[in-house]
This record gives structure tokens, sequence and C-alpha cells, in this order.
């Protein structure tokens, strides 16, 4: 029978488990990497300017005048 002197027994729990000892490494690599996946998945990209707000910052700079930004802003459906 097995037993104390049984080779299979006493090597059981020699590193075997946890791939080796590098687990604990793997299971943080793995829990940073979801956390970035997360945070890059969650994050709000900086959003593209909103068509009044050019045409109010074009106004506000003299390149449009009054009328042109009435009309566009008009064209773009804008109170």
């Amino acid at each position: 029978m097995g037993g104390a002197t049984d080779p299979g027994v006493a090597t059981r729990g020699a590193g075997g488990g946890w791939f080796g000892g590098l687990g604990p490494l793997m299971l943080l690599l793995l829990i940073a990497g979801v956390a970035l996946l997360v945070l890059g998945l969650t994050r709000r990209e900086a959003r593209p300017d909103q068509p009044l707000e050019i045409l109010k910052r074009r106004l506000a700079s003299g390149e449009i005048t009054k009328e042109q930004y009435e009309d566009l802003k008009h064209a773009l459906g804008g109170p």
C-alpha cells in the first residue's frame, strides 16, 4: 500500500500546484489585465466638438458674421 514511503505521497504539493509558485503572479497579472480592460472601456474619450459649439467659436473669433451664424445654425437644425 501507499504510506510515507510511497514516492508519490512524498512529492505531492512540492511546488506542483499553482504553476510552481508562478500562480499568484499569474493571478495578479490577470486581475491587472481585467482592471485595465474595464478602465479602457469605461473611460470617456474626448468627444468631438459639437457643430453649434464650433459655430459659436467661429462667430466669437470673427470668422463668420452674425447672419452667417444664424443661417448655419438653422441649417444644422439648431434652435
